[in-house]
């Protein structure tokens, strides 16, 4: 800074100064202006979105009445039923019991109805069924009564299962490979029911004797079961081996023990006699 002489007037030299600093862009007066699209406002009509709602509602109403109507249709009546799992009962009584199912819809088919009508024959212990679509038919899978012994009734062979349910009457499974029972009498039965027998008391050890062999193996192999005195239960084995079981008391444990003896090294394959186990805890061969 210095004093002009000839004047006598003070100025500054150097960089000059701006009152406010300037922004790029910025016009005078204030923030730069920007010009604002416009939105459009689209108005909707009530009335629009529910035409287009009634619409499609008429069209999914339609899509669905067509495929009920084609559901419901001959093209889906069932046109042939398959068996399996069957040895001892026919198709022919099997096709007595279901055939009228053929020519019905497979959609409306009550396959309920058809296992119950199944196990109506006492030689079947239970049913399922599958549909197949295309062509429409169905498999009917039996599964048969396990026969596990037989009482005679007169000159009749009836056969039971492990629950005592008669399971036939008519021959129709091989009895030669399976038990008899004497010492109890049958004065009537019926078919696929429990047997009545004069004896309650007998009913539950024959019971509780067919569930131990059973279990243990031994039965298939048993030639014949005698409960006429609970008190001296026998059985005869494979016909080589007379059992005498004794009395009621811990059977099972006894029918165990049979079992074990046969499987030990202690009796020959096809050693002949008898074994005691009327004795709790003891298995007494004799040749």
């Amino acid at each position: 800074m210095e004093n002009d002489r000839r004047s006598g007037t003070r100025r500054t030299y150097g960089t000059k100064s701006t009152d406010a600093p300037r922004t790029v862009g910025a016009q005078r007066g204030g923030a730069p202006r920007v010009k604002r699209k416009k939105k459009r406002k689209y108005r909707v009509s009530a009335l629009s979105v529910d035409s287009r709602f009634r619409k499609g509602l008429i069209i999914a109403a339609a899509a669905v009445v067509a495929i009920i109507l084609l559901l419901m249709s001959p093209v889906f009546d069932i046109q042939e039923i398959n068996v399996e799992g069957n040895k001892v009962v026919t198709l022919q009584t099997i096709s007595g019991k279901i055939g009228d199912f053929v020519g019905t819809n497979l959609f409306r088919v009550n396959t309920g109805e058809m296992k119950d009508r199944l196990l109506e024959i006492s030689q079947i212990s239970d049913v399922g069924v599958s549909k197949k679509y295309f062509p429409p038919s169905l498999t009917v899978t039996v599964e048969e009564a396990v026969p596990v012994a037989y009482i005679m009734s007169g000159n009749r062979r009836i056969v039971i299962n492990s629950d005592l349910k008669v399971v036939d009457d008519s021959g129709l499974f091989d009895t030669e490979t399976l038990p008899s029972i004497s010492g109890v009498s049958v004065p009537e039965y019926k078919l696929n029911t429990r047997i009545k027998t004069d004896s309650e008391e007998k009913e539950t050890v024959l019971s509780e004797l067919l569930s131990a062999l059973e279990k243990t193996g031994v039965l298939y192999k048993t030639t014949y079961i005698n409960i006429d005195d609970l008190a001296d239960i026998r059985l005869n084995y494979d016909n080589r081996l007379e059992v005498i079981c004794g009395s009621t008391v811990e059977l099972e444990r006894k029918i165990r023990m049979f079992a074990e003896t046969l499987n030990s090294s202690a009796l020959s394959a096809n050693a002949q006699g008898s074994i005691d186990l009327s004795v709790t805890g003891q298995a007494v061969y004799t040749p």
